[in-house]
């Protein structure tokens, strides 16, 4: 066995680890940290660098540092404007980092202002145990397909996720937690994929597909309510009866314009016997325009029908095209899924569709013959056609006409008026099946009894779609549930560092962006309930903090509310007066688009969310969200990469600090290098820091200068002492008052 020692190899160093045995001392062959850092030496930085280019002509140094880096935790320390950030920011940006936005030292207001252009004259360079380097020039930011080597967390950034969250949600939070939930995850549990969100699209896939199904259901729901609302509208029934009440008034005129009687003239049995003849011949032609318009009616009526059967099978046909694409496109989904379970099925085998349109085919073609032999009926010219034959029939009947005499004429007259006039009586009662005919009139009115139930049904039916919807939200949040169940596990064990630390994770279906989403397609000039900009904001936000929509009751009668308001005015000024949802639209709107989005639920989805003392992490204070961050980013982020953090300590106080915050930096320094920028004593000296940076500024000559070593130093020891305690008497001053 070997006895490896951590210090300095000084006799000050001796005794810092005599004085700090447990966390100095290691007895066996090699410590563990040692080993990890042999295993990744890819994921620890050796040293840093920092020049000018060659042939800058800059006069001033600014930089000139190359130093060696612990594998171990590194504290930054140094007076304000003495460089800390700097390093920091350099550290981290020849490590790509991806927060690159929030340095506070490589932005354009310091070191980067484009009016001196100091940062094109430096190059910043990380050296790795693997013997490599990466090297950055500081005018420049890391490229967006650049691998992040380097986890930063500027002092801006946590600060910016903290008012973020404390406003309700960040979606640069939710980014970094699915990503952390998903380092616990197992490997045999990834199915292959790289990322937690490339994992739940497999895993919810199909049932985001079913739940397109059901939206898609609802729209057709919310068409048919549209519709039937439409209908029992009191304009809508008030023009059917108008449309009713003209067609009686002209049925009205039509029997008061019956034509006035002729006598008979074949009423004597002398006349009789004169025109019988006549009569006779005028009485078969009559009948046989009767038959002949009979039979071209029928005709007639009959292309009706088969043209409304050819448009059917036409439908017909294209929705079974419209299937077999979609079942190809299935098929050709399936496959990759087939392959990739290393099944040796082919899709075909797995699924089959079989179509055989033939009878439609026929029946198609069929149906075109008979519309075309109607055609060629009506058109024919021959003398056997119906045309030439009714020419024929009334060129007789004229003649014959033209040879009674003047009784018997008027008398045929009055018969072909009182004739005609029947017609027009049977054309306006019509039937049922007859459009626009008092009798098809009268049943339309009649019908509007029914709709109230049936409304009431279709508005039965889109709730219970819309819970379907909801159901498949729940499906999807279980595997998301599943998906944490790893981490969950690993927060519990934290209760072993006898660490007070009640976090927990959850998932739950939240809205996303309903308000953004609703009011562009509402018209708050107009009166109703959502009249005006502000009092219209107000009242949304207090409707969605009402709402729990992990419940599907509490959603349904969210969704329910929101329609009413569409419908009523629920202001107090209001008074619940009736609104019509196309009043509520801006112009172009349609109704049925804000139904569909209101109950297609588009707008819900799975979040993952932490929670702290069983409290909602938008609830804590600042200093508690920051602290929550950090914990979260410190004990449960399994990312084995180095992390820089600027000032953790921020809005955090002491006893936090020691009891938390302490804890959890010795515990990320052993599976991770750790490099922090601090003020705070409790983090660079109890934390035990294996080095300790102190930075200095030379104003005189712009030049940054550091002085790296152990606690056990010294001189270390005397610039700690300096800069985190406020110099050595004020802190013996402090010891001496405490009575320690």
């Amino acid at each position: 066995l070997f006895t490896w020692i951590k210090a300095d190899a000084t006799f000050d160093g001796l005794v810092q680890a005599i004085t700090e045995f447990e966390d100095r001392v290691f007895i066996g062959d090699t410590p563990p940290k040692r080993l990890l850092v042999e295993a990744n030496r890819t994921k620890y930085a050796s040293n840093i660098r920092i020049n000018r280019k060659a042939g800058s002509t800059l006069a001033d140094p600014w930089f000139n540092v190359d130093m060696p880096l612990s594998h171990d935790l590194v504290a930054i320390i140094g007076n304000k404007g003495s460089g800390k950030s700097a390093l920091a920011d350099i550290a981290a940006l020849a490590g790509d980092t991806k927060n690159f936005k929030s340095f506070s030292f490589l932005k354009d207001t310091r070191f980067r202002n484009p009016r001196n252009k100091l940062a094109q004259h430096f190059l910043g360079a990380l050296g790795w145990h693997d013997g490599t380097e990466s090297e950055r020039q500081l005018d420049q930011d890391p490229s967006e397909t650049s691998v992040e080597r380097v986890k930063y967390l500027p002092q801006s950034y946590l600060e910016t996720l903290c008012n973020e969250l404390g406003d309700g949600g960040s979606a640069t939070f939710d980014t970094e937690l699915r990503k952390i939930i998903y380092t616990h995850v197992p490997e045999d549990a990834r199915l292959g994929y790289t990322s937690m969100d490339e994992l739940l699209d497999f895993k919810v896939a199909e049932i985001d597909s079913a739940r397109e199904q059901v939206v898609k259901e609802i729209s057709k729901a919310n068409a048919e309510i549209l519709q039937t609302e439409r209908r029992l509208t009191p304009e809508f029934k008030q023009s059917l009866q108008e449309q009713l009440d003209a067609k009686v008034a002209e049925f009205n005129a039509l029997v008061a314009s019956k034509p006035a009687q002729v006598e008979d003239p074949t009423a004597s049995e002398a006349a009789q016997e004169d025109s019988k003849a006549a009569t006779e011949k005028i009485q078969a032609l009559e009948d046989e325009l009767k038959k002949l318009g009979d039979e071209e009616k029928l005709l007639r009526d009959k292309k009706v029908a088969e043209a409304k059967r050819q448009a059917v099978l036409s439908r017909i046909v294209q929705a079974i095209a419209n299937h077999k694409k979609a079942h190809d496109q299935f098929v050709a989904e399936l496959a990759p899924m087939l392959a990739e379970a290393g099944a040796d099925v082919k899709a075909s085998d797995a699924v089959e569709l079989r179509i055989d349109t033939s009878r439609i085919d026929a029946l198609g073609k069929t149906t075109k013959e008979s519309i075309a032999s109607i055609d060629a009926a009506l058109a024919n010219q021959e003398p056997t056609g119906l045309s030439k034959r009714r020419e024929a029939a009334e060129a007789a009947m004229a003649d014959i006409k033209s040879k009674l005499g003047e009784k018997q004429r008027l008398f045929i007259l009055f018969k072909d008026q009182v004739a005609k006039w029947e017609r027009a009586q049977a054309e306006l009662t019509g039937g049922k099946d007859k459009p626009q005919s008092i009798e098809w009139l009268k049943a339309e009115i009649d019908s509007l009894a029914a709709l109230p139930a049936k409304l009431a049904q279709l508005r039965a039916l889109r709730v219970e779609l819309a819970r379907t919807v909801h159901e498949q939200l729940g499906k999807t949040v279980e595997e998301y549930r599943r998906l944490y169940g790893p981490v969950q596990e690993f927060v519990k064990s934290a209760a072993q560092m006898d660490m007070h630390l009640p976090l927990d994770f959850a998932v739950r279906i939240e809205e996303s962006d309903f308000q953004d989403q609703f009011f562009p397609r509402i018209n708050r000039q107009a009166r109703g309930s959502f009249a005006g900009v502000d009092e219209s904001g107000q009242l949304m936000r207090g409707l969605l903090k009402e709402v729990n929509f992990g419940d599907v009751e509490s959603t349904l009668k969210f969704l329910e509310t929101i329609d009413d308001m569409l419908r009523f005015d629920r202001r107090e000024s209001g008074g619940g007066r009736e609104t019509r949802i196309a009043d509520q639209l801006r112009k172009g709107g349609e109704p049925q688009d804000i139904l569909d989005y209101l109950y297609g639920m588009s707008y819900l989805e799975p979040r993952y969310s932490l929670t702290f003392d069983g409290q909602e992490i938008s609830q804590l204070s600042p200093g508690e969200r920051g602290l929550l961050l950090l914990v979260f980013y410190l004990l449960v982020d399994k990312d084995d990469i180095p992390i820089i953090i600027d000032q953790p300590e921020e809005n955090l106080d002491n006893q936090t600090i020691f009891k938390v915050l302490v804890k959890c930096i010795k515990a990320a320094k052993q599976r991770r290098q750790v490099i922090m920028v601090t003020h705070n004593p409790n983090l660079a000296v109890v934390c035990d820091a294996e080095q300790i940076i102190c930075a200095t500024c030379d104003k005189a000559t712009n030049t940054f200068n550091y002085v790296s070593g152990g606690i056990e130093s010294p001189a270390i020891k005397a610039i700690v002492v300096e800069i985190l305690e406020g110099t050595e008497p004020a802190f013996k001053n402090r010891k001496r008052k405490y009575g320690l």
